[in-house]
Order: structure tokens, then sequence, then C-alpha cells
């Protein structure tokens, strides 16, 4: 069952920390994914950036993380950024899961500090954190050289252990409480003294649901909230 308030509260005693996932904790769908697709549509990318993510994806998935900013590369920073932030604003902002934000909103009233932690690009999540009025944020990025995107990724790589040492970094230590829904979120989940998996209300026994029950985790069941909102 999930009770915002005892989470709260949890938190608070466990040391008033708490990180966050992204996409499909936040908010539904994949923000990285539809950005870069806007991208090439746009032909700021080339063409097959796309596909090429695709391909990576089924073999293994962070390599297609890394691939979603590397591919960005010779992009002047404050074009990403700017298009970033209008991206999230316009197509993304609709789609935060309410309960998930209540619960965002009132650890943050409770003094607790908070962290996005994610395998979308930085510039997206950075994005995302300032309009959820989350002061700590981090992605999969680049390093930056004279204004420009490069292609050389920025590590670790906030995936898997790295989502655990990315959190430890931005908070301090390990979180009192973390939130995810998937299987790359497993390590950050266990890294905490509290824990909330969020999954679809019409998938309830996601794998890392299953495994939330068993441990007897709090489980959150959300429904879309725009299903009638294509995806860019």
């Amino acid at each position: 069952m999930f009770d915002p308030l005892a989470l709260v509260r949890a938190a608070v005693d466990a040391g008033a920390t708490a990180a966050f996932d992204a996409d499909g904790t936040l908010w539904a769908d994949d923000v990285g994914e539809s950005f870069l697709r806007a991208l090439e549509r746009d032909r700021l990318l080339p063409a097959g950036a796309w596909q090429g993510y695709e391909a990576r994806h089924e073999v293994d998935p962070a390599a297609a993380y890394i691939f979603s900013a590397t591919v960005m590369e010779g992009l002047e920073e404050a074009l990403v950024r700017a298009r970033a932030a209008a991206f999230f604003a316009e197509h993304f902002e609709r789609r935060i899961f309410p309960a998930v934000r209540g619960l965002l909103t009132a650890l943050l009233d409770a003094g607790v500090r908070v962290a996005i932690v994610s395998a979308s690009n930085r510039w997206l999540i950075e994005a995302a954190a300032a309009r959820l009025g989350v002061p700590h944020a981090i992605g999969i990025a680049v390093e930056v050289e004279g204004g420009r995107l490069t292609g050389r990724p920025v590590r670790p790589l906030p995936v898997d252990r790295g989502k655990v040492e990315w959190a430890r970094a931005l908070l301090g230590g390990p979180p009192a409480l973390a939130v995810g829904n998937g299987a790359i979120d497993r390590a950050l989940l266990g890294d905490a003294r509290h824990r909330l998996v969020v999954c679809p209300a019409d998938r309830p026994d996601t794998a890392l649901a299953c495994e939330a029950r068993s441990a007897g985790w709090q489980i959150l069941a959300v429904e879309h909230p725009c299903r009638e909102a294509p995806l860019p």
C-alpha cells in the first residue's frame, strides 16, 4: 500500500535524503528517446540516429544511452539546453504522475534533500528538475569543450551501480529513500533505507514490482496521465 506520509516521515527519520529515477518513475514514457527522435526529425542529428539507438538498445541498453548523448557531438550546449527545456515543458510536464509529484513536493516541503538520477540525457533531466523544484539532478552526459558537446561520455554513467555513485555524491551518502521502476534502478533501491517501486496500473506485475512485494517495499501503481497526448 502506498502511504506518502509514512514515506516522508521515514525519509526524514533516516537522514532526510531521497533519490528518484525519472522515466517511468516521475513521468510516463521515455523523455530521452522522444527527444532523440525530435532532434533527428529537425535534422540536428545524422539520419538514422534513432535506428542506431534502437539497434544498440536491443543488445546493450547502457551502450544505447551513451549513444543518445554522443550522437549530439558538435551541437552547441546552449542550443541543447534550450531545446531540452522547451521540449520537457511542452511534451513531458503533462506526463508527470500526480501521486509521485505529490510525494516529491511533500519531501521537499519537509526539508528532504532530493536528487534525480537518470539514464536520459543530463540537459533534459536538469530541465525537469528545474520545473519540479529539485536542486540536484544528473543524467547521461558528455564533456563540453568550447561550448559544444564532444563525443566523450562523463563517467560514471548513471546506470545500475553508477546510479548509486551519483546519488551518494549528490546527497552526501546513501539515500534514505529511493524511488524507481525498473531493473536499472535495483542497485539504487538496494542502497537506500526505504524504497518505493512505481509500476503501471495496467501492468502491476513488473519484475521489480514482484520483487518489491516479496521484500515488503511500498508499491505505487499509476495510470498514464495523458494517454490521449501522442509522443512527439
